[in-house]
């Protein structure tokens, strides 16, 4: 090997190791910067190597902390010789390759917070418990395989419930908060209009506060708005959900803020178009009077017909036809005009008079006229005689 080879050997040498002290370099530490209580804990020797004198923060070694553990280490003694582990890992034996290993690579079980071994939780996830499984159960495990109640966040047994679920309550959490009710799962709250935030399983509320309505107390009653229905609507609103947006009106109002309907209105939809009338007028905006002659003062909002009768006298579908001065009352049928109940007296007596003259007048004429025949008769027998 010639000299230049000998100098490129080294040279690519010094870089692989350069690389590697910069891929060390990113998690290790300054020379006692990683003391704990910080670097004025650090005393340098002669030699000028410095040692922390609390000892290091978690994650390094060394006298001076400058190495970082490895990756599931909390404290170390070495790279790969670890005191503690984080959570989840331990220290023990590789039960698939029957190796002891001290690098915290070894996983907890799944419902494990932490362990130190395999079969040994010290601390389960929520939800999970260690012992027995019932108390009258024999077999006593250690790995968080038994469960909590359904609503229990976390349990020591499966009767003790240590902290319940959002929304439960009681030793066995088998309750609804107060403020909660179960539709699914005790999820819910109780509206804010039930008095004492009380209410019941279905969310229905024994007793509303003052403002509220319904059986579940989340509606204001007339005349109120707003989150605690406390706020008062307009004056001519009935129902409303602000101050510029009512969803019933009183009388003779409409419209979002329930303006005034034209004059004779008594309920509109607008400015153009009434849906009923005051007594006496008709017309899409009520500004046609009915005829005085109807009955009860009213007529049909469309056409103007007298729909409810005439007042005595009168007849025609407006009521503006006097009937029959014959007519008794001065009663007559309100289509046609005929006397309901007759004629008056005197004039049916002049009828009657009138009925016993055609009488007489016919049978005069019909005694002529038999004499005339007769006369006739005898001419023509005379006449053939001769």
């Amino acid at each position: 090997m010639n000299v230049e080879d000998i100098k490129m050997k080294n040279t690519l040498l010094g870089l692989v190791l350069l690389l590697c002290d910069i891929v060390l370099a990113l998690n290790e530490c300054g020379r006692c910067n990683c003391c704990i209580n910080g670097t004025s804990r650090c005393e340098y020797n002669n030699n000028g190597d410095g040692v922390c004198l609390d000892g290091c923060i978690d994650g390094y070694y060394t006298d001076s902390c400058m190495h970082a553990c490895s990756d599931n280490c909390v404290t170390c003694s070495g790279v790969s010789n670890c005191n503690t582990c984080k959570k989840g890992f331990y220290i023990g034996r590789d039960l698939k390759n029957n190796k002891y290993t001290e690098d915290c690579s070894l996983s907890c079980q799944d419902n494990c917070i932490s362990c130190t071994s395999y079969y040994n939780c010290s601390i389960c996830n929520d939800g999970y418990y260690n012992g027995r499984q019932y108390t009258s159960s024999d077999a006593v495990a250690y790995n968080c395989q038994h469960k909590c109640r359904d609503n229990c966040k976390t349990c020591t047994s499966y009767d003790v419930c240590t902290e319940c679920k959002n929304g439960f309550t009681g030793n066995l959490c088998d309750r609804c908060k107060v403020e909660k009710y179960e539709i699914v799962g005790c999820v819910d709250s109780c509206s804010v209009g039930c008095e004492n935030n009380k209410c019941t399983y279905t969310g229905e509320c024994p007793r509303c506060k003052e403002g509220f309505t319904g059986v579940k107390c989340d509606r204001c009653i007339d005349g109120k708005f707003g989150n605690l229905c406390d706020q008062n609507c307009p004056h001519t609103c009935l129902a409303c959900s602000s101050l510029t947006n009512c969803s019933a009106c009183i009388e003779k109002h409409w419209g979002n803020s329930c303006q005034q309907c034209p004059t004779n209105c008594l309920n509109c939809s607008s400015n153009n178009v009434c849906s009923s009338c005051e007594k006496g007028f008709h017309g899409q905006i009520c500004n046609k009077q009915c005829n005085v002659n109807c009955l009860v003062g009213r007529c049909d909002q469309l056409s103007g017909n007298c729909n409810d009768g005439c007042v005595a006298g009168f007849y025609g579908n407006f009521c503006d036809i006097k009937c029959g001065n014959d007519c008794v009352n001065l009663t007559c049928d309100r289509i046609h005009g005929n006397c309901k109940t007759g004629y008056n007296a005197i004039n049916s007596a002049a009828g009657n008079e009138d009925t016993k003259g055609v009488i007489i007048g016919a049978a005069v004429g019909g005694v002529i006229l038999l004499i005339i025949i007769v006369v006739l008769g005898a001419a023509v027998v005379l006449l053939a005689r001769r």
